[in-house]
């Protein structure tokens, strides 16, 4: 638990401090009048406009390798490859969002990566990952609730292959349709992250119950994530000086699926991933009716931004989120701990 802890620590003081000295000198070269920032600096104007949009991003995915990394040495666990396919898939999908950031604010291009482009890239690095975690991390094909032995279903690689690029896809872009909105994110990202790591601990002191290998350095690992999200919330909270775009929501949705499917906690995703499939499937639902009905059946989707339309301040959804999150992370661990305790050990 001291390693969890000093996990999370680290990773929050090393994204604050990144993000207090990109804020400071990305700020320096912009253009100031009456006390107000107008415009990026006239020399290399994209770099900054890229910089004061993404930088968040990249500073939880540099503060998690680096954070991890350290602890890792320090704390003397055995290299597993787990963790390892976990850290190279947030990698690649950050790298993802970074290019799209990049596009966004390059000269003569401010359309973006198309969104197909970027549904085959989530599903070319999402693939990776699956195959990966099957024949490289020999990951069990069997979906379970939470140990091997309870209610099992045999999907077999290919079902299982194909279930886990699916749930990839959908949390990336899930954990993206959150990130419009000041401290919604990388707050309800952290209940997601603290929720997994004790999961993760209490798999590693029960490893004749569930069997994962790497339990504890995948703990580290949703410790570093929730250390380095509550960091980038320090700068976010509303009124936002930081934010993290594609880079960091990419990042952090493949985060949480790449933690719960190699921690064997797949069937609880959608319950601790809740919140974002509840504001995904708004989007949806939304699109549904106009296409159906020809009407709006919110005023405005993503579904936190109706709640604004229908006069709730932005901090009353943002705290009512924040619940939402926090009750789904509960919800999440008490089926974990009710499945343990069938067991007859409690």
């Amino acid at each position: 638990m001291t390693y969890l802890m000093a996990t999370s620590a680290v990773a929050f003081v090393a994204v604050v401090a990144l993000l207090a000295f990109s804020i400071r000198s990305t700020r320096a070269r912009a253009v100031v009048s009456d006390g107000q920032v107008v415009s990026p600096a006239p020399s290399l104007p994209h770099v900054t406009r890229f910089l004061r949009t993404s930088e968040g991003g990249v500073a939880i995915v540099v503060a998690l390798i680096a954070t991890y990394a350290v602890i890792h040495a320090f704390s003397g666990l055995a290299n597993v490859r787990g963790p390892l396919l976990v850290m190279l898939v947030i990698v690649g999908s950050a790298g993802i969002g970074l290019v799209d950031d990049w596009l966004h604010v390059s000269p003569g291009s401010r359309q973006g990566l198309s969104l197909w482009i970027r549904l085959v890239a989530q599903v070319a690095v999402g693939l990776g990952f699956s195959v990966l975690s099957v024949y490289w991390v020999h990951t069990s094909t069997t979906l379970s609730l939470v140990r091997h032995g309870s209610h099992d279903i045999q999907l077999g690689p290919l079902g299982w292959i194909l279930l886990t690029t699916l749930a990839f896809v959908v949390f990336s872009n899930a954990v993206g349709s959150t990130e419009g909105m000041d401290g919604l994110a990388s707050g309800t990202a952290s209940m997601c992250f603290v929720c997994i790591a004790i999961m993760g601990f209490w798999q590693y002191h029960n490893f004749n119950i569930y069997r994962v290998t790497g339990a504890l350095n995948l703990a580290l690992i949703a410790s570093a994530l929730a250390g380095a999200c509550l960091g980038f919330l320090w700068w976010n909270a509303p009124p936002a000086r930081a934010h993290m775009r594609n880079t960091g929501s990419y990042a952090i949705g493949s985060g949480l699926v790449s933690l719960c499917v190699l921690l064997n906690l797949g069937v609880l995703l959608p319950i601790i991933g809740g919140l974002y499939l509840v504001v995904l499937l708004s989007i949806g639902v939304q699109a549904i009716g106009l296409r159906l009905f020809g009407r709006r059946l919110f005023k405005m989707a993503p579904l936190q931004y109706h709640f604004e339309m229908i006069g709730w301040p932005n901090t009353t959804v943002l705290f009512r989120f924040w619940i939402g999150a926090g009750l789904f992370s509960a919800l999440a661990i008490g089926i974990f701990y009710g499945d343990y305790a069938s067991v007859g050990l409690v």
